[in-house]
């Protein structure tokens, strides 16, 4: 109700959705609420557009996260990995992150013990974190909200978690870099928001958004935190180049 009364005159030229909770929304409402006006959408999974029928008048990028890569990065600068624990938060979205993280890493269940604090209050997920076995890495999914419903803002679960864990913590994004992980392969958000805002200016200069295929978002770099490097003795030669 308030979109349709706060956008109905004017009414918008462009519709830009991201993530895949605005995507859902714009799909559900956008005939009822936006009728004729294009959308571009960015951060959406390639899984998401394969699963429903996105309809016409709409086009943008596919995001993906680098899970395989990240964790073949990690056995290449820390060979005596035995250990992986993933951690992230409660919610719809971290459920959906966590299920896509179990899906990359069923091919390594053999050769490594892989495991998952998902949705956790922080108190038992820094207390886990804090006490894992030697030859252990700890990879990053987002929490935005704890086990307990409480509420962090960026970074600042993540910040907590890198501080306590006994062991090196790696992530998916290049905003983690600086909170105290090791570093990954990364997804560069500014660089997709760029894409995207090009895609936007496209469209509002005559494009039509059926015309532009959906296609990934190029938008990844070896990324790495030099104090945390020197903190668990990592060979900077090991660095894959251009890092």
């Amino acid at each position: 109700d308030v979109y349709r009364i706060k956008y109905s005159d004017p009414s918008p030229d462009l519709i830009i959705a991201v993530a895949q909770p605005a995507v859902e929304f714009v799909l559900k409402h956008r005939e009822d609420l936006f009728p004729g006006v294009p959308v571009v959408f960015g951060a959406v999974e390639k899984k998401y557009t394969e699963s429903r029928s996105l309809g016409t008048n709409i086009t943008g990028y596919l995001s993906a996260i680098a899970y395989t890569e990240t964790l073949e990065l990690a056995l290449q600068l820390q060979p005596d990995i035995r250990n992986v624990v993933a951690f992230g938060g409660a919610g719809s979205i971290a459920k959906s992150l966590s299920q896509s993280c179990r899906d990359a890493y069923q091919a390594y269940e053999k050769r490594l013990n892989i495991s998952y604090l998902m949705g956790l209050p922080m108190d038992a997920l820094l207390d886990k974190v804090s006490n894992l076995p030697e030859q252990s890495i700890v990879l990053e999914l987002p929490v935005w909200r704890d086990g307990a419903g409480k509420e962090f803002v960026g970074n600042e679960a993540l910040a907590m978690v890198a501080a306590s864990a006994n062991a090196p913590a790696y992530s998916f994004w290049d905003v983690s870099i600086g909170t105290g992980i090791v570093g990954g392969y990364v997804h560069h958000l500014e660089e997709e928001a760029k894409a995207v805002a090009r895609l936007g200016l496209r469209i509002l200069n005559g494009e039509k958004p059926e015309s532009i295929p959906i296609k990934p978002v190029p938008s990844f770099k070896y990324m790495f935190e030099h104090h945390q490097l020197k903190r668990w003795s990592i060979i900077e030669d090991l660095l894959p180049p251009g890092s």
